[in-house]
């Protein structure tokens, strides 16, 4: 059995095999990031040397300005994660709103955006918008307490309860047995 904090929640958040785990997707995020980020440089570089439709000093001008967009980009979840704080609530409404775009070959997307409304235990409301929620969204249920954990993708730790027998990876948000220690899919510890 997982030991759990006076509140009920799995302490293995701050455990080795947590940070551990965190620090490897934190490297894979930083090298996806580096990819991202040089990639313009090298295409409008390589774009100017090869056609000859635009001059290098151009390609260095923009190639770098496109950089520095898709960086500020990519650093936003993590700014926006350290700018959060943990709390324990309660869920108190969930909806989901889909919409259908079309591009100009009448190609057609669709976009499902969740809403999960908590209030915390100092009586504060806090909104929740994420089209990534699709995993989390169906595992909780208005009523349920919840610890949220900014750090990990999926932010909700449910409080579980007996006749649980499921709890939803913090990292990949597939069900998975208490019977396990670690997700089958991503490895990840499994906070329960």
């Amino acid at each position: 059995m997982t030991p759990k904090d006076p509140n009920g929640y799995s302490m293995i958040v701050d455990s080795p095999e947590m940070k551990k785990y965190q620090e490897k997707q934190r490297r894979w995020r930083n090298i996806w990031l580096v990819l991202v980020v040089v990639a313009p440089i090298v295409g409008f570089c390589a774009y100017a040397m090869f056609t000859g439709d635009m001059e290098m000093g151009e390609a260095l001008k923009y190639g770098p300005c496109v950089s520095l967009i898709m960086f500020l980009f990519g650093i936003y979840p993590t700014v926006k994660q350290k700018m959060q704080s943990s709390y324990i609530g309660t869920i108190i409404e969930m909806k989901h709103k889909t919409k259908v775009h079309y591009d100009n070959n009448d190609h057609e997307s669709v976009v499902t955006t969740y809403y999960i409304v908590t209030r915390d235990l100092r009586g504060k409301k806090h909104k929740h918008k994420s089209t990534d929620y699709e995993g989390i969204y169906s595992y909780l249920k208005v009523g349920d307490e919840v610890r949220y954990l900014p750090q990990f993708p999926n932010p909700f730790e449910k409080k579980l309860v007996p006749g649980d027998t499921h709890a939803c990876c913090s990292f990949c948000q597939h069900m998975v047995s208490l019977d396990y220690d670690t997700c089958p899919h991503c490895k990840a510890p499994i906070l329960k």
